[in-house]
């Protein structure tokens, strides 16, 4: 948070000021130790409405992360963002050959330009109109190939059980996610992506 820096070393690589490593497993939780103070580096990112409308195909979003800018290369030092176009669902579904859901989301660069996620992106923000609306899910074999687009997980549809996660700082767990039944448990690690230019 805050931070703009990555440092590598042994094939381990960490946020300056961080204790985030890249390489966690997914189920870990982390918290901060108190409060965080909103600055020049450090601001809110909204949340879309949990009805919010739909983002037409070919608004303009950003996505940011701490992945590769391109096909087998190794991870830029600072963060990195791209803008992309936001792609119709069905169009995108003929791409993944049916295989997605309403609560997903897709992207494509927009022109001949690759851009989009590469490796080591996963879970990083689509922001469109200031707001959180997707989460960096999977993508093809190759960075930015307007073959396979870019998926996110669509926030609108997971607003009220992230808010209830963000509820309970020391609650209990909160129930799966909604139409998970709890499989999430029993996928295997995802594959990591990450953003080019």
């Amino acid at each position: 948070m805050g931070s703009h820096g990555r440092a590598c070393e042994q094939g381990r690589c960490w946020l300056e000021g961080h204790r985030w490593q890249l390489g966690r497993p997914a189920s870990w939780s982390e918290r901060l130790n108190g409060s965080a103070i909103l600055g020049p580096a450090v601001g809110l990112l909204r949340l879309p409405r949990r009805d919010a409308t739909p983002l037409r195909a070919g608004a303009r979003c950003r996505v940011a992360g701490w992945g590769s800018v391109s096909d087998f290369e190794d991870l830029p030092p600072g963060l990195m963002e791209a803008e992309v176009r936001v792609l119709g669902l069905d169009v995108c579904n003929s791409s993944w050959k049916g295989q997605l859901s309403p609560a997903m989301l897709c992207t494509h660069s927009g022109d001949r330009r690759r851009r989009g996620f590469c490796s080591a992106d996963s879970g990083g923000p689509l922001v469109c109109r200031n707001r959180a609306h997707g989460l960096v899910s999977f993508s093809g074999l190759w960075c930015g190939d307007p073959k396979t687009p870019d998926v996110y997980t669509q926030v609108s549809a997971f607003v009220s059980w992230i808010q209830d996660v963000v509820r309970r700082p020391n609650g209990p767990q909160p129930s799966p996610l909604p139409g998970t039944a709890g499989f999430l448990q029993e996928l295997p690690e995802p594959q990591q992506h990450g953003v080019h230019k």
